[in-house]
């Protein structure tokens, strides 16, 4: 009994020096993984569906055909060059901004899940509609921020101080910001 104890005690403080020792992995990083895919996955989201609306909403020139003598039915039928009109293609279906979720949710996608204290806008501006994430301010969303800003194209995707910002963040600035308001605002179509 008297051995035992020595090597229980030993075993304890071995295990304590391990613990205070040992590096643990960076959860933020796997935090920021999760928030980048939630976020890139549901820009993509918002593009599939804003096409798919201005597809299935453009303006097309539309004939109605009738035929009285044989039936009272009428149908429509797109003008296509050989019946006499002029066949064209009309301008695309817009999403109005300010009805973005009535009119895309459920038909088009479910609105995508963001990190926590996120949130969606849409909106447009002289360069056209944009989606716009509302950003909490902490160092795992400036990380990911400052990704974005790396990963896309400054004509499609900006961060600032406000949606769709006239002077955007660099990197710098998304790390160095105070707190505030922050935003990601990506271009759907210019």
């Amino acid at each position: 009994m008297h051995g035992l104890m020595p090597v229980i005690l030993a075993i304890i403080l071995s295990s304590l020096i391990t613990l205070s020792t040992a590096n643990y992995m960076n959860f933020d990083n796997d935090l920021a993984q999760v928030m980048r895919e939630q976020i890139n996955h549901g820009l993509s989201e918002f593009q599939r569906a804003t096409d798919q609306y201005r597809e299935d909403t453009q303006v097309f020139g539309w004939t109605e055909h009738c035929h009285p003598t044989e039936t009272s039915e009428c149908y429509w039928d797109r003008r296509s060059p050989g019946n006499g009109d002029v066949g064209h293609e009309g301008s695309k279906g817009t999403v109005n901004t300010a009805t973005w979720r009535a009119d895309l949710i459920p038909d088009y996608f479910y609105e995508p899940s963001l990190p926590s204290g996120w949130s969606w806008t849409m909106g447009t501006d002289a360069k056209g509609t944009y989606t716009c994430i509302n950003a909490t301010h902490d160092d795992v969303s400036r990380r990911v921020l400052s990704y974005m800003i790396r990963r896309h194209s400054a004509d499609r995707l900006s961060v600032g101080s406000s949606c769709a910002p006239a002077t955007p963040y660099t990197v710098a600035d998304v790390q160095s910001a105070a707190n505030g308001p922050i935003y990601l605002t990506y271009w759907l179509h210019k």
